[in-house]
């Protein structure tokens, strides 16, 4: 996460923020998602809340779109609810 965070913060240096929010989604969010229906309910409150500000000091940077990304506990709820629908409907 920490090498993708400098990454991004270079690339914000560069002035290259017109598609900053897309390589913020495809890398940072697809990272965080991909596995959370099968670890999110093993996160404790804390760790909820870190990466909750981490999120949040990635929007306040203008690494992502401020409206458009939901809070980490809604994304392990998409994630869920995409599992789920995949398994209930295959």
């Amino acid at each position: 996460m920490i090498e993708t965070y400098k990454m991004l913060n270079e690339l914000y240096d560069e002035r290259v923020a017109s598609g900053l929010s897309d390589v913020f989604r495809a890398t940072v969010v697809a990272k965080v998602t991909y596995g959370a229906p099968a670890w999110s309910s093993m996160c404790t409150a804390a760790d909820r809340d870190k990466l909750n500000t981490f999120i949040n000091r990635c929007k306040r940077i203008g690494f992502c779109d401020k409206e458009l990304l939901p809070s980490i506990t809604e994304l392990f709820g998409e994630a869920d609810d995409i599992l789920f629908n995949r398994t209930l409907y295959s």
